[in-house]
C-alpha cells in the first residue's frame, strides 16, 4: 500500500459514522462490463454445492432486483440460507444457498469496492443504538453517491483501510466529529493501536445488538445505489424510548398530563407491536427448525435401508453355471492352439464342440433368467440413491459386515423420534418453552451419535456398490451371451486377459498374395512395436490363417462409435479435442513413414478419436499394395476428396499424398464439408 497515496472515489455503502464502502471512479465501464458478464455466465452456471468456501468468491442472485453479482459468504444461518457480503458494493444480505452459483475464473478478481475508516476518528463507548444509527445516516449524506477524495493513512490486518476523507473541499472527519457521533483519538498511532481500538469497538457494537447490516445498496445500479433502511423505524423508536435510557420530563403543569399520557400510549402500542414481530419471527423460526429437525433425523438413510435390503438383486442361479463352462470352453480352446498333432487336435475340437454345445445351454438359460430382473431400472434406482447419500453424507469410510448396523441406526432414530415427539407435544401449553427446547434440541451431533449415522451410510453404500457391481457383471454376461445366440460364433468374441474388446477382420488371400501379406503385417508390427502405445497406430493382437478357407484373419481393438466419421456425425469434437485427436493421427503419421510405410487409405472410418482425446491411425487391406489402397472409393469424406492431385494424375503413394488426406481431414473436422 502506498501511504499518503491520494483517489478519487465514490460511496456505494455506509456501515457506522465512521465506516464506508466506496469505489474508484475510474472503475465505471469496468463494472458494467462485469454486470454483463454475470448477467450472461451465472444463469447457465452450476450451483455451488457441498460446503462453502468463505474465501471463494461465487456469484449471487440479489433479491430485489433478481440480477447477478458477486459475492463472498460470511455465514451460514443454516442449510438453505447464508448470509453473503457484495464484495462490488459493500452491502450485505441473507439469501438462499440455491441463489449462489460458481463462476469462472475470469470473474475471480478482487472487489471493485474497498472499505474505509475514518482515520484519527472512533466511535464512543457510551453510545446507544439510536445515536448509532444516526451517526450512520449522518455519514451517509455526506459520503453516499458523492464524488470523495480520500487520502491513505494505513491499513489495518482486516483490509480496511483508514483514510482522511474530503467532499468538496469539507473535511468529512471533522464533521463527523463536530456532529457528535464520534470522537477524536489522542494521537491516531499505529496500526496496532488502531485494531486494538476496532475490536473494542466491535465488542461495544456486540453490546449494543446493533445489526450488521442498516442499509441494503442496491448493487444492480452502477455507482447509484439506493440505501434502504432493514429495522423497522417504529421498532427501533419504540426500543429507543423504552431502554435506551432516555428519561422523560414530566412538567408539573397539568395542562401537558394529557399529552404524557396520550404519549405513554403510543409508546406503549408501538411496544407491544414491537413484542407481536418479535413473536412471529420466533413462531417462522420454529417452522424452519422443525423442517431441519425432521429433514437431519436421517430419513432419506431410513428409506435407504429398506431399499437396499429389500428387493435387492442377488446372484442368477445360472450364472456360476455359465462362467464355469466359459472357463472350459476357454481351456478347450487354448489346448486345440497349441496342439501340434493334427490327431490329437481332431479329439480335442470334438471335445470343445461338446463343451460348445452345454455353453450354449447355459447361455439360453441364463439369458431367460436375466429377462425376468428389472436391470436397468433397478441400475438407475441404485445411482440416484448413491449420488443424493453422497450428496449428504459425503465420503464413506470403513463397512463393518455386521447387520446390526442398521439396527443400531434405526434404534437411534426411533429414540430421537420419540424425544422429538415428546418436545411438540408442549406445544399447546407452552410456545415460547417449545421454541427455547428446540433451539436446544438442534445441537451438532455428538461422536457417538455420528459413527452410528456414518456407520449405517457407510453399510448402505457398501451394499449399493456391492449390487451395482454385480449388475455390472450380469449386464456384461447378458450382452456377450446374446452375441453368441444372434451370431452362433463363440471363438473370437471376447478377449477377458486383456480387457478390451476385440474383432477380427478377415481377409481373402491366395498362395502368391499370402507372403506378402504377412511381410506387410510384419513390416506394420515393427512399427508399432518400437514405440507401442506412442505409435498411435492401431495395434494388431494376432494373424490366423485358416485351413479351410482362403482367408487371413486379423485381430484389432474394436473402438465402437469411435471413428472419426461417427464422433462427428453424432458430437462433433470441440476445438481442444480436435488438437489433442489430430496430433495423435500426425504421429501415427510419422509412425509410419519413418518406417517408410506409406498408409494411402487415409480417411474418416479408420482414423479414431479414442475418448475423444486420443487419435490413432487404423488399419488397411493388407491385401492391398499403396496404389489400390489410395484409389478405393473410400477416399472421400462428404463432399471432400482425399485424394492428393498427384495420385489423380496417375504418380504412386506417396508420404506427400498421405499428408494431403490428412490436411483435408483436419480441414474437414473443423469446418465440415
Amino acid at each position: 500500500m502506498e501511504y499518503g497515496k491520494a483517489e478519487d472515489v465514490v460511496g456505494c455503502h455506509v456501515e457506522d459514522a465512521i465506516t464506508f464502502w466506496a469505489q474508484n471512479i475510474s472503475c465505471c465501464n469496468d463494472l458494467l462490463k462485469l454486470s454483463r458478464a454475470l448477467a450472461e455466465a451465472c444463469p447457465r452456471a452450476q450451483a455451488a454445492f457441498g460446503k462453502l468456501d468463505f474465501n471463494k468468491i461465487y456469484g449471487g442472485c440479489f433479491s430485489e432486483d433478481r440480477c447477478w453479482y458477486r459475492c463472498m459468504v460470511q455465514r451460514m444461518i443454516n442449510n438453505e440460507k447464508c448470509q453473503v457480503l457484495y464484495i462490488d458494493y459493500g452491502n450485505s444480505e441473507i439469501i438462499n444457498r440455491s441463489e449462489i452459483v460458481e463462476i469462472p475464473e475470469n470473474l475471480q478478481y478482487p472487489s471493485v469496492a474497498k472499505k474505509y475508516r475514518l482515520w484519527g476518528l472512533r466511535l464512543p463507548a457510551d453510545q446507544n443504538l439510536n445515536t448509532f444509527d444516526q451517526g450512520k445516516t449522518f455519514l451517509g449524506s455526506l459520503v453516499f453517491e458523492k464524488a470523495i477524495k480520500v487520502r491513505q493513512k494505513a491499513k489495518q490486518k482486516d483490509d480496511i483501510i483508514l483514510v482522511q476523507a474530503e467532499c468538496e473541499k469539507v473535511d468529512i472527519g471533522e464533521e463527523v466529529a463536530k456532529a457528535g457521533f464520534a470522537e477524536k483519538c489522542r494521537s491516531p498511532g499505529s496500526t496496532e493501536d488502531v485494531e486494538k481500538r476496532e475490536d473494542a469497538m466491535q465488542s461495544q457494537r456486540k453490546k449494543m445488538k446493533a445489526p450488521a447490516q442498516l442499509w441494503v445498496n442496491r448493487p444492480g445500479h452502477v455507482l447509484c445505489n439506493r440505501p434502504r433502511a432493514v429495522l423497522d423505524p417504529v421498532a427501533a423508536t419504540a426500543r429507543n424510548q423504552v431502554f435506551a435510557g432516555n428519561h422523560m420530563i414530566i412538567p408539573a403543569d397539568s395542562i401537558f398530563l394529557s399529552e404524557i399520557a396520550e404519549c405513554l400510549e403510543e409508546t406503549l402500542h408501538k411496544y407491544i407491536g414491537t413484542k407481536m414481530k418479535d413473536l412471529a419471527a420466533n413462531v417462522k423460526l420454529l417452522k424452519e427448525i422443525r423442517y431441519e429437525f425432521d429433514a437431519g433425523f436421517g430419513e432419506q438413510l431410513s428409506q435407504a435401508i429398506k431399499l437396499v435390503t429389500e428387493g435387492n438383486i442377488t446372484v442368477p442361479c445360472s450364472l456360476e453355471k455359465l462362467q464355469k463352462l466359459w472357463t472350459e470352453h476357454d481351456l478347450a480352446q487354448e489346448m486345440i492352439q497349441l496342439c501340434k498333432n493334427v490327431d490329437e487336435r481332431d479329439e480335442l475340437i470334438i471335445k470343445r464342440n461338446e463343451v460348445q454345445q452345454n455353453l450354449y445351454s447355459a447361455v439360453k438359460e441364463f439369458i431367460l433368467e436375466v429377462d425376468q430382473l428389472f436391470i436397468c431400472e433397478r441400475s438407475n434406482i441404485l445411482q440416484e440413491l448413491s449420488v443424493s447419500l453422497e450428496m449428504i453424507y459425503g465420503q464413506v469410510c470403513e463397512v463393518n459386515d455386521s447387520e446390526e448396523v442398521f439396527q443400531q441406526f434405526l434404534k437411534w432414530k426411533c429414540a430421537k423420534i420419540e424425544e422429538f415427539i415428546d418436545i411438540r407435544n408442549n406445544t399447546d401449553a407452552a410456545l415460547q418453552i417449545l421454541t427455547d427446547l428446540f433451539s436446544g434440541i438442534l445441537k451438532e451431533h455428538d461422536e457417538k451419535e455420528k459413527e452410528i449415522i456414518k456407520s449405517a451410510y457407510s453399510k448402505v453404500m457398501h451394499k449399493v456398490r456391492q449390487e451395482q457391481n454385480l449388475i455390472t457383471v450380469i449386464q456384461k454376461t447378458y450382452l456377450t451371451s446374446v452375441e453368441v445366440m444372434s451370431c452362433g460364433d463363440v471363438t473370437g468374441i471376447r478377449n477377458r486377459s486383456l480387457g478390451i474388446r476385440l474383432v477380427f477382420q478377415g481377409y481373402s488371400v491366395d498362395v502368391s498374395s499370402e507372403a506378402k501379406v504377412i511381410e506387410r503385417v510384419a513390416k506394420y508390427h515393427r512399427a508399432w512395436d518400437q514405440q507401442k502405445e506412442k505409435s498411435s497406430l492401431l495395434q494388431l493382437l494376432f494373424l490366423l490363417f485358416c485351413k479351410s478357407d482362403p482367408l487371413v484373419y486379423l485381430m484389432v481393438p474394436y473402438y465402437p462409435g469411435a471413428s472419426l466419421s461417427a464422433v462427428q456425425a453424432d458430437a462433433p469434437l470441440t476445438l481442444e479435442e480436435t488438437l489433442k485427436v489430430m496430433k495423435g493421427v500426425a504421429q501415427g503419421l510419422q509412425t509410419l513413414h519413418g518406417a517408410n510405410i506409406v498408409h494411402g487409405s487415409l480417411h474418416g472410418n479408420n482414423v479414431f478419436a479414442v475418448n475423444r482425446k486420443q487419435g490413432v491411425v487404423g488399419d488397411f487391406d493388407f491385401t492391398r499394395s499403396e496404389e489400390q489402397r489410395a484409389a478405393a472409393d473410400t477416399m472421400v469424406i462428404g463432399t471432400l476428396s482425399l485424394v492428393s492431385p498427384e495420385l489423380k494424375m496417375g504418380q504412386p503413394a506417396s508420404p506427400a499424398s498421405d499428408m494431403y488426406a490428412y490436411g483435408c481431414l483436419l480441414f474437414w473436422v473443423c469446418y465440415g464439408s
